[in-house]
């Protein structure tokens, strides 16, 4: 009688240890694989990081590149203004500093910027205001101080008229003689204002042969101004009057042959032509009604 064989396959209970060491190599293999694999995602995204802060670097470097450059051409510009600008101010210094009497900046003070790089031009300028700061200074505190010396010099013309007859020597329509002219004489309409040509005080006012009706203005500084052939006048003696005020009317008065004003200057006690005052052009004619 044959003998039957069986063969059981029983399974590992879930707690055995061939089970629990097989998940614990697999739990590491694959803690393994995604700790390498996060450090090449961080170092890869460092590198590309890297090359776009560089990228960024290279066009905030372009920006700033222009922007120089446009500011430099800015400045080339403003310095060339500048420098015209201080050209006019000398012309125009050159013109009022016999009038206000202001001294001229030492030789050693005086800008040059020939055959100068840009930068040693804005260096030189720096320093050269510095070194005048003291210059301008005093310059601007005479200019405060002759304000009121500058506002009583005769400047302006004292009647809107014609020139007829010059300071100096002349021949006399009325005596067919040469004699000195101590002042000058403008035709003009018969009632025109007769102004006052600077600050200062009336010190006379009478009738005279010659010039008829007259007008005398003390403006201090040693400047006196005469005028004359006045039609009437609006001022008395001790009145205080400002350059451009209204103290009397054209007229004829005095010898005269047609309505006039005879204007003179006296400064330091010397008659003086006073054109050599008068800024604006004085417009001339013939002297036909001269007096």
């Amino acid at each position: 009688m044959k003998r039957k064989l069986y063969i059981s396959i029983i399974p590992n209970q879930p707690g055995g240890k061939k089970n629990l060491v097989f998940f614990i190599l697999l739990f590491f293999f694959l803690s393994l694989s995604l700790g390498i694999s996060l450090v090449l995602l961080v170092r890869l995204f460092s590198s590309s990081n890297g090359v776009l802060i560089r990228r960024t670097d290279v066009r905030m470097l372009q920006n700033e590149n222009i922007i120089l450059k446009k500011t430099e051409k800015d400045i080339k510009n403003s310095f060339e203004t500048t420098k015209k600008k201080l050209e006019e101010l000398d012309k125009t210094a050159k013109r009022i500093e016999p009038l206000l009497e202001i001294q001229k900046l030492p030789l050693d003070k005086e800008f040059h910027f020939n055959d100068l790089t840009m930068h040693e031009r804005l260096d030189s300028l720096l320093k050269i205001s510095k070194k005048n700061r003291d210059v301008f200074t005093n310059a601007f505190n005479k200019l405060m101080d002759n304000k009121k010396m500058s506002s009583s010099i005769p400047s302006i013309k004292p009647v809107d008229g014609a020139l007829v007859k010059g300071f100096g020597y002349i021949n006399d329509l009325f005596t067919d003689e040469v004699r000195f002219h101590p002042g000058i004489t403008f035709f003009a309409m018969k009632g025109a204002p007769v102004y006052a040509t600077g600050n200062g005080s009336i010190i006379r006012k009478g009738m005279k042969d010659g010039i008829g009706l007259f007008i005398v203005i003390n403006h201090g500084y040693g400047y006196i101004t005469k005028y004359g052939h006045l039609r009437s006048v609006r001022v008395k003696k001790g009145d205080y009057v400002k350059r451009g005020d209204i103290i009397g009317y054209v007229g004829k008065t005095g010898r005269v042959t047609g309505p006039s004003l005879y204007y003179e200057v006296i400064m330091s006690g010397e008659k003086t032509d006073p054109l050599n005052f008068i800024l604006l052009d004085v417009e001339t004619m013939k002297p036909e009604l001269s007096e």
